[in-house]
């Protein structure tokens, strides 16, 4: 089957699968046939001869993923079981434990649950930030602060309370060696923006996110 086949032009599956561009994102419900698309347009790049170790399919749950996955590989294609296909925490973790990265970012991908987190909102500053239930506020107002609007920054901060805190907040974290799952997609964008020769960028020729 040729990666067009049944494919009406037009449609939106054709045009995500016909793109050209090295990186396209498809927004859409469930059901509505992403992974089709997805699986399509790597048909397309593998009969075209790109090397499937640097195409890269992105999906934000582990279910789309492993849904993505069982569909490139049921193309049949040489090569499709070498694409890379994974979640954008997975990813984000995967740049995370790069030596280089971690030296530049000094984070270091441990991911801090939830009832670790109350030592630290017990040893931060009760005097600059108040009780516990306030810090708790501005921990999620941290977290929050680098998707709030697509305008912003990723880090975007509001007042000097909540730069504060997030700097309080980041040593402790760092000084325990962890991290939070919220943190690792902006600490990993901090990076790629601040490191823009890093070989984490020119990693894949394409990707779909």
């Amino acid at each position: 089957m040729a990666w067009n086949d049944d494919l009406e032009v037009g449609t939106s599956a054709y045009k995500l699968a016909s793109s050209t561009a090295s990186v396209i994102r498809a927004l859409a419900g469930p059901g509505s046939g992403k992974s089709f698309a997805i699986k399509r347009r790597v048909a397309r790049l593998l009969e075209s001869g790109i090397d499937p170790k640097k195409i890269l399919a992105i999906t934000f749950t582990r279910t789309a993923a492993q849904d993505v996955k069982r569909e490139i590989l049921s193309l049949g294609i040489e090569g499709a079981d070498q694409v890379h296909s994974r979640t954008l925490h997975s990813h984000a973790l995967k740049i995370l434990m790069v030596n280089e990265v971690l030296e530049r970012t000094d984070r270091v991908p441990r991911m801090v649950i939830d009832h670790e987190m109350q030592p630290a909102l017990r040893d931060i500053d009760k005097e600059k930030y108040g009780n516990v239930n306030n810090k708790k506020k501005l921990s999620k107002e941290y977290l929050a602060a680098w998707a709030s609007l697509q305008t912003d920054t990723p880090g975007f901060v509001k007042n000097s309370v909540q730069q504060e805190f997030e700097d309080d907040l980041i040593r402790w974290l760092k000084a325990h060696k962890g991290i939070q799952v919220g943190e690792v997609i902006p600490v990993v964008i901090e990076y790629l923006r601040n490191n823009p020769a890093s070989s984490e960028i020119s990693k894949y020729n394409v990707s779909s996110i």
